[in-house]
């Protein structure tokens, strides 16, 4: 990657980060605030991880048309948009419409930023854990800022996101202007989820984009319950800040211990989102879970996208992406869902006690074919 673009490449991403931080916290927050319950929150959520679902299939195709940050640079555009209209009104086809570009934003910016990664470096599990490690630069700031101003304003941290969100639109047009995939041919690609490092990275993937639909909705509000907004905000760069480290220890990670780490992140992500609720109301230990469910998520979300990537052509790079993210943006819509579906039965605590054993579970049957 040359020093030029690498730059650019990591401003687009701190940028979009931290717009999608201020947004993934206040979002919840001024939902919240403007009397919204549960499980409307929860479905407002889930709004955004159907977009991200519905979308992705369409990112080969665009691969193919448009130059990658041209990609990167829609999908700026459109986080800008959806914090500009969630400042504006709280109403419900607003808040839908802000969850909606929200969704789709994600979907294209981090299928286009990773598809730029892989393209310009020779490692795939390298590039991604780049991206995931700037990313989370803005990961962990926005969130910060976002629960100081909301002390103020939830609006006027929502502004603020899109505002950088907009100087995101800049910097992602001064990345390296990479052609369009070639086409792909459609008989060799045939089947290719189903080959075993797409596979397994899928399930990775949706490990990671369960934590990451909990970060988004239900964690802020369990936490908004025993802390100040301000130390909700804390907490979650805290869960953020995890991630990263996850993204960072897992790039180091040698081949032959695949295995292990996928199971011993697996198990962190979902036992640290098992203890969030009981131990919200004691600082220590609600960070403690945090960092353990974040560490494990950080680690689940590199690997995933490196296996697939790594198990197809360059041509076919797009479509693995793809999958994985689908699979990633299922997890999110599914989590958010099940999760709303359930709270007028059960305490929101032992939802996500199910949610986190469930996480652990499907990584049995993936690992039985040896890592390969």
């Amino acid at each position: 990657m040359r020093p030029r673009d690498s730059t650019a490449t990591a401003a687009a991403v701190v940028l979009f980060s931290f717009g999608l931080g201020v947004s993934s916290l206040a979002l919840p927050l001024l939902a919240a605030a403007a009397g919204y319950d549960l499980r409307e929150i929860g479905l407002i959520t889930a709004i955004s991880a159907g977009a991200q679902l519905a979308i992705r299939p369409s990112v080969p195709w665009l691969s193919r048309r448009v130059a990658d940050r041209t990609i990167v640079a829609a999908a700026a555009a459109m986080l800008a948009l959806s914090c500009a209209l969630a400042a504006a009104s709280t109403a419900p086809a607003v808040l839908a419409a802000a969850a909606l570009l929200q969704g789709v934003g994600r979907a294209y910016f981090w299928s286009g930023s990773q598809l730029h990664g892989v393209r310009t470096s020779p490692s795939a599990l390298s590039a991604i854990s780049r991206l995931n490690l700037i990313s989370g630069v803005g990961m962990l700031t926005g969130p910060v800022v976002a629960g100081l101003l909301a002390e103020q304003a939830l609006d006027l941290a929502l502004a603020l996101g899109a505002v950088v969100c907009g100087l995101g639109i800049v910097a992602a047009q001064r990345m390296a202007l990479l052609p369009p995939l070639a086409p792909r041919d459609r008989a060799a690609s045939r089947g290719l989820f189903r080959r075993p490092g797409v596979l397994k990275g899928s399930v990775l993937s949706a490990g990671s984009g369960a934590w990451t639909s909990m970060a988004l909705s239900f964690l802020p509000l369990v936490l908004a319950d025993r802390q100040s907004p301000a130390l909700v905000g804390g907490l979650m760069a805290l869960a953020h800040g995890a991630n990263i480290a996850g993204s960072a220890v897992i790039a180091r990670s040698r081949p032959a211990s695949t295995d292990r780490w996928m199971v011993a992140s697996a198990l962190a992500n979902g036992t640290g989102l098992a203890l969030v609720a009981p131990t919200a109301g004691i600082l220590p230990l609600v960070a403690l879970a945090l960092v353990l469910s974040g560490l494990g998520a950080g680690a689940l979300l590199s690997l995933g996208p490196a296996m697939a990537t790594a198990a197809v052509s360059d041509e076919e790079r797009a479509t693995a992406l793809a999958v994985t993210g689908s699979a990633r943006a299922g997890a999110m819509l599914l989590a958010p869902l099940g999760v709303a579906s359930v709270v007028s039965a059960i305490p929101l605590a032992a939802a996500l006690a199910a949610l986190g054993v469930l996480l652990a579970v499907p990584m049995r049957p993936v690992r039985r074919d040896g890592g390969r």
